[in-house]
């Protein structure tokens, strides 16, 4: 997604030597547990909306949109949850630069995809406390990669031979405990995506939305009353839901209806790039 710029323009009337921003070498440790653990709230949403958009944004750059990727449950026998989307893969090098590193992004220069932060991609660091893996289909190899968040490292397990199509798989060790969550959360997340991934490893079911009131496009709905959607307003933007905190908004001096509006539990649909999301995700 293409980022909005605002910046600020600075005149200045001496002459002095310019120094680049850059991160500490000891530091990366502080920012990384910043990024992982105080990022998100939700850490189970997040383990879940991260993997799975960088899924979807995969597919569509591959010219496969129309095409599910694949989203695997966790259940008592094999407590993983799996993100296998059939994109291009990454190749070694592509995983130690592109993959490795915070911010780094190749998505800021299109609005057909939603990644842009080149963060989202460790976000089940934020669940785990401790590693998850990836598996780059690509080229006949199937290369294994644990990105560990104790460590700060990311590192090549092992390479396979493989006739398993090209793409990525993110594989999220879940705790006992989390599996009928992650479970929910999926049928809430999934929702509203124009492709549903397809799904193995538990039953799945989605709650269509009832609207009490809707425009003729459905580009917003306000959900009846005992809808499950009701109690908080979303915006959807490319499939991919977000919940609108509305308590942290300043109502002073805008309408009063709006706030209504939004305390009505109302869906609004927008596509990629026409709002922006703030860094800390609810």
């Amino acid at each position: 997604m293409i980022p909005v710029e605002n910046a600020l323009t600075v005149e200045s009337n001496i002459e002095l030597m310019e120094t680049n921003l850059g991160f500490d070498a000891e530091g990366m440790v502080f920012i990384g547990d910043i990024l992982q653990n105080r990022l998100y709230s939700n850490k189970v949403l997040a383990a879940i909306r991260e993997p799975s958009t960088n899924a979807l944004d995969a597919m569509v750059v591959a010219g496969k949109a129309d095409q599910p990727f694949l989203v695997t449950l966790p259940n008592a026998l094999a407590p993983q949850f799996r993100v296998r989307d059939y994109g291009s893969g990454l190749t070694d090098a592509e995983m130690r630069t592109l993959y490795a590193n915070y911010g780094a992004s190749d998505k800021r220069k299109s609005n057909d995809v939603l990644g842009q932060m080149g963060i989202g991609k460790f976000a089940p660091l934020s669940y785990t406390k401790s590693n998850f893996l990836v598996v780059s289909y690509k080229g006949g190899e199937a290369r294994t990669y644990s990105i560990s968040c104790k460590s700060n490292k990311i590192s090549p397990m092992s390479v396979d031979v493989t006739t398993e199509p090209d793409g990525l798989e993110v594989i999220v060790e879940v705790r006992e405990n989390d599996i009928q969550t992650f479970i929910t959360e999926c049928a809430t997340f999934f929702q509203f995506f124009k492709v549903r991934p397809t799904f193995k490893g538990a039953e799945i079911k989605f709650n269509e939305v009832k609207p009490l009131f809707s425009d003729a496009n459905g580009l917003w709905v306000i959900p009846g009353v005992n809808d499950e959607y009701a109690r908080s307003p979303l915006a959807v933007m490319g499939g991919v839901p977000y919940k609108i905190d509305a308590e942290a908004i300043n109502w002073e001096g805008k309408q009063p209806e709006l706030k209504t509006l939004l305390e009505s539990g109302i869906i609004m649909r927008f596509n990629i790039g026409d709002i922006e999301l703030i860094v800390i995700f609810k």
